[in-house]
């Protein structure tokens, strides 16, 4: 399943970077590489609920760019990233737990890919100098989410089982089970000067992550829809390897 996920990944970038090659003949494209620090934050609608909704995961992405420009100051950037976040809850008690031990929390580590297609203007400040200003969508493949589980007591804390928390319709709490893929739109700045670059900025979630629709299938309790989002954002640093002006 993943492995066609990365396919169509691939085969979308390749008619994109085609597409906007085709259009910027009468410009200039580069291609180069970037790394940063992101945040994928997971939102959910339920107050209480002790899912990682209430994690951010904080962690880097790195990826290689295409960027093609259409017309003087406009055009497309292009990005596959390859990302990592991890983070943990607060320690918690059980629900009506009288004694302050045992406490648990819970360490999620999260891998994905993502293709992100922004349309961005870049204002011309001086010579070879830029601010930019970009929005558009990306698609990102979560390929694993692991949550793993501790306790804490008066002797210490004991780390327990990890398990697969992405895609897996029939997981021990599905609570906690979230889709594998998720859809973005997004909006940042940045600055450029010669083929060094900085952007930054935020990704709103287009898709419910979680695969459960109604916590009442597993709580019992009074009907709720589950809704939420799984937002990024991120600061990258980048350097253009290969310009071509036309």
């Amino acid at each position: 399943m993943i492995e066609e996920y990365m396919k169509k990944t691939i085969f979308t970038l390749a008619l994109l970077i085609s597409a906007i090659t085709i259009f910027a003949k009468e410009s200039s494209c580069a291609v180069g590489l970037q790394l940063g620090f992101s945040q994928n934050i997971y939102r959910c609608n339920q107050p209480g609920n002790d899912a990682l909704g209430k994690t951010n995961l904080n962690g880097f992405k790195v990826g290689a760019v295409f960027e093609g420009t259409i017309v003087k100051g406009f055009g497309a950037y292009i990005a596959l990233n390859y990302s990592y976040g991890g983070g943990s809850t607060k320690w918690a008690k059980l629900p009506n737990q009288e004694s302050r031990y045992p406490q648990y929390r819970s360490r999620y580590d999260l891998h994905a890919i993502e293709l992100a297609c922004d349309w961005q203007y870049k204002f011309a400040i001086a010579q070879n100098t830029y601010i930019i200003l970009y929005t558009g969508p990306s698609i990102q493949c979560n390929l694993s989410l692991h949550e793993t589980e501790w306790e804490k007591t008066f002797e210490g804390e004991t780390k327990g089982k990890t398990i697969q928390v992405i895609g897996d319709r029939n997981s021990e709490d599905l609570a906690h089970t979230y889709k594998r893929i998720n859809a973005c739109w997004g909006v940042g700045a940045g600055f450029q000067y010669d083929r060094y670059y900085i952007r930054g900025g935020y990704d709103f979630g287009l898709v419910n992550p979680y695969v459960i629709k109604n916590f009442n299938e597993i709580s019992g309790n009074e009907s709720l829809l589950t809704r939420g989002r799984q937002d990024q954002w991120a600061i990258k640093l980048g350097i253009y390897l290969w310009e071509s002006d036309n």
